[in-house]
This record gives C-alpha cells, sequence and structure tokens, in this order.
C-alpha cells in the first residue's frame, strides 16, 4: 500500500553508486526503491500483515569486479570475496 501525497520526506546517506543499483534491483522485482524501503521498515517494526521484502537474485544485482590489489581479487565493496569474514565470501563459485 503505497502511502498518500504528503507522507513525510526522509533523508539518510548511502554511496551514489550503491543507490543507483539498489534502484536497478528494486526494477527488476517490479517494484521501486521507496515501495521496498517502507515494506522493509514495516517488516522491521512488525507491522500487522507486513512481510519482510524478497532479495533479487544475485545475479541482478551485485557482480564481482575482476580487479586485482596486490595479487588478490577485489569485490565492489573492496573487501576480498574469499576472505570468509568478508560479506562477498558467499558469492564465490
Amino acid at each position: 500500500m503505497a502511502p498518500s501525497k504528503g507522507t513525510d520526506r526522509q533523508t539518510f546517506r548511502l554511496p551514489a553508486n550503491e543507490w543507483a543499483e539498489f534502484g536497478k534491483a528494486a526494477s527488476a522485482m517490479g517494484t521501486d526503491r521507496s515501495t521496498y524501503l517502507r515494506e522493509f521498515v514495516r517488516w522491521t517494526l512488525r507491522r500487522p500483515g507486513a512481510k519482510m521484502p524478497k532479495r533479487p537474485p544475485i545475479e541482478g544485482t551485485r557482480s564481482i569486479v575482476v580487479a586485482r590489489s596486490n595479487g588478490h581479487t577485489v569485490d565492489t565493496d573492496g573487501r576480498s570475496p574469499t576472505d570468509p569474514g568478508s560479506a562477498g565470501a558467499d558469492r564465490v563459485a
């Protein structure tokens, strides 16, 4: 359920490349960033009937950058995708 015009606008900081990538991911799921964020907030607050938004398939969101830094492959966030403590560790084939 989309809020009516006049809903309070919220602002937060996020790198421009992540905002753009998030927009593409939301679009691929048939929604937009605002709707997706509102669904997530409602789910987090345990609002009646709220469901956790689905995540997009990995193929459509984030690709591992084939870049080398001191001989190591580096993910788009600068972390090594093969490092067990890295956010990218689960994406290595």
